[in-house]
């Protein structure tokens, strides 16, 4: 074994820096204060320092679990004195939009303002809104709202909540594969960096039953563990927590259904080439399979509107939709990136998922030397050939079409087992190396590529410059503005907006099912570049307008164009102080309303002109 100091007493060294750390991160916060309007980017709302020590606190609790897994006869329980600063220091980074006084993390587009409406229907009428395809997640925040919370305050704690118990239920299921205490803390290791982004912060439901898989495989493998453990109670929550993933999300439940097919599909490859005794079976997966089936057409055939995703998803696998790899492709392509260029920004966004692919590559590879040699292990097999099956699933994902288009929505499958294989490889790996040396590289190789993920990880959690995305702050002053649209717009008038899309914040401030409140029209155009003054005298002449428009602006207008790499910016849609002066002084122009952030436009028709002699 290495050669380390006393135990207790280094650990104690650990959790006292980490709480050092802590200390740092809540002395910043106060001193930091609230926003005082849009802030481009979270990140540059504190120091250099605080960013320091919140990695520093996540990388030390992953020593400390990492040095517990190689001495996991001794340290009891120390590794938690790891794990707890650890958590508390992600609900502080993940809390940063409540501390920042943010109304909502989720502006624009985002899908966290319809599933606040979906909610809101439920807190106004006491019942599940139609075609609520997402009804547990609408359950749980308008509960959470029940008991004093607001919708948005909701909202973000259940993002915060999931992401921190995804951590403890990759405990769970570690606890479950684990024949000793030794990977139990490795694969907790790996579990501990954010591989998902943005959606750690954002309630969608695709992502959140994701986070609750690692339970419902822990449940799976003790319900067959050959430890003394109630069989038929973990029996009976694995197939709950089964039907429970497709009223979740029924992508997720999808996932589930794959990976309870590669299980069987494992075990018999298992049979038939190793003979019946060459590793312990899996138990059986065909009633958690009919259970997910069953869930599937029982609760989704009553619901419209699936025809045409399915006709979608059929046009991604043969015909000719636009997937993710060919969409971003031709984006960059448009910009006029260079290679270097597109492969920084790659870097910046998906860092942490091209680390952990290439350890468990690595782990693959080393599980491969083993069947070779006939001593491969139970587990490295099965979720071995999970990761195989993931890293399939990321693929055909990113070539077809699949009504996703965020290349970290679809290694959420990837994101569960990859902890597993490369805990329990990795561990065994490090076991067998007799050299102490050796094993000191051996476990710096390992504590490199987790804490790699972990500071890609807290860095493309808020959008910023960094990843080319304006943060999705959803100020007071915009939310205000909203408001007052819906209040004073006259409704036949149509809306012109750059990055406004009325559906979204009618959901959310009037909720679903409220028909009068909908369908407002809204302009399918793009205001152009500098309100087209560039080129154009008045705003009426470069947008050619044949009728009245209401024109919304947002300090967003003013700053996104900020995000781009300086040379993509001539490219994109920029709206500077002196275009706004323009805007101001245009005679076919009438500001209706302001706020300071948000501005009410209205352009006036042209007048008629008269008939020739």
């Amino acid at each position: 074994m290495v050669s380390i100091p006393t135990g207790y007493r280094l650990a104690k060294i650990f959790a006292l820096g980490q709480m050092a750390c802590i200390f740092v991160l809540l002395i910043t916060l106060v001193q930091a204060g609230s926003a005082t309007g849009y802030e481009l980017s979270i990140y540059d709302a504190y120091p250099w320092y605080f960013w320091a020590a919140l990695i520093a606190s996540v990388l030390l609790g992953v020593l400390l679990i990492l040095w517990s897994g190689t001495r996991a006869q001794e340290m009891t329980w120390y590794w938690l004195l790891g794990l707890v600063p650890i958590l508390l220091s992600y609900t502080i980074f993940l809390g940063l939009p409540l501390i920042r006084g943010y109304v909502l993390y989720g502006r624009g587009n985002n899908d966290i303002l319809s599933h606040i409406g979906w909610s809101r229907t439920i807190v106004e009428t006491g019942q599940l809104a139609s075609n609520d395809f997402y009804p547990v997640v609408h359950i749980l925040i308008s509960v959470l709202d029940y008991i004093g919370l607001s919708l948005e305050q909701a909202a973000g704690f259940l993002a915060i909540f999931f992401s921190l118990v995804f951590i403890i239920f990759m405990l769970f299921l570690a606890r479950a594969v684990s024949p000793c205490k030794g990977p139990l803390f490795f694969i907790l290791a790996f579990s501990i960096p954010l591989l998902l982004s943005y959606f750690h912060l954002s309630v969608h439901p695709s992502i959140l039953s994701v986070f609750m898989i690692p339970l419902l495989l822990g449940c799976y493998h003790l319900k067959g563990s050959a430890e003394p453990v109630p069989v038929l109670e973990f029996t009976f929550l694995a197939l709950v927590l089964t039907l429970l993933t497709v009223f979740f999300h029924p992508v997720t439940a999808l996932i589930a259904l794959v990976i309870f097919a590669v299980f069987g599909i494992t075990n018999l490859l298992v049979r038939r080439i190793g003979g019946r005794d060459a590793l312990a079976s899996e138990p059986g997966v065909r009633y958690f399979a009919l259970v997910i089936i069953l869930g599937l057409f029982t609760w989704l055939n009553p619901f419209e509107g699936l025809d045409w995703k399915m006709r979608a998803v059929l046009e991604g696998l043969v015909g000719e939709s636009t997937g993710i790899a060919s969409y971003y492709g031709g984006l960059a392509e448009q910009a006029n990136l260079s290679l270097a260029g597109v492969a920084q920004i790659a870097l910046n966004q998906y860092g942490q998922v091209l680390v952990y692919f290439i350890a468990a590559y690595i782990a693959l590879v080393l599980v491969a030397g083993l069947i070779i040699k006939g001593k491969a292990r139970r587990y490295e097999v099965y979720y071995a050939v999970q990761v195989l099956a993931a890293g399939l699933f990321s693929v055909v994902m990113v070539i077809g079409y699949f009504i996703e288009f965020e290349p970290v929505r679809v290694v959420r499958y990837a994101a569960v087992v990859i902890p597993v294989l490369c805990g329990y490889v990795f561990y065994h790996k490090f076991r067998v190396i007799r050299r102490p040396n050796t094993q000191v590289l051996f476990l710096g190789l390992i504590f490199f590529f987790i804490a790699a993920a972990s500071i890609f990880g807290v860095f493309n959690v808020y959008f910023s410059p960094t990843i080319v995305k304006a943060n999705a702050q959803l100020t007071q002053a915009e939310l205000d503005g909203v408001v007052w649209y819906f209040d004073r717009a006259d409704l036949a008038t149509p809306l012109l907006a750059t990055d406004l899309p009325l559906g979204r914040y009618e959901m959310y401030h009037f909720g679903y099912g409220t028909p009068e409140h909908f369908n407002r029209p809204q302009l399918d155009l793009y205001l152009p570049s500098h309100f087209g003054y560039d080129t154009n005298e008045t705003l009426r002449a470069s947008l050619d307008a044949r009728r009245a428009v209401y024109l919304i602006t947002t300090e967003t207008n003013r700053q996104t164009h900020l995000v781009y790499p300086e040379t993509v910016r001539p490219q994109v849609h920029q709206y500077t102080d002196p275009d706004f002066v323009r805007l101001s002084d245009d005679p076919t122009v009438d500001k209706s309303y302001t706020n300071g952030e948000f501005m009410a436009w209205y352009l006036y028709v042209a007048p008629a002109e008269p008939d020739a002699a």
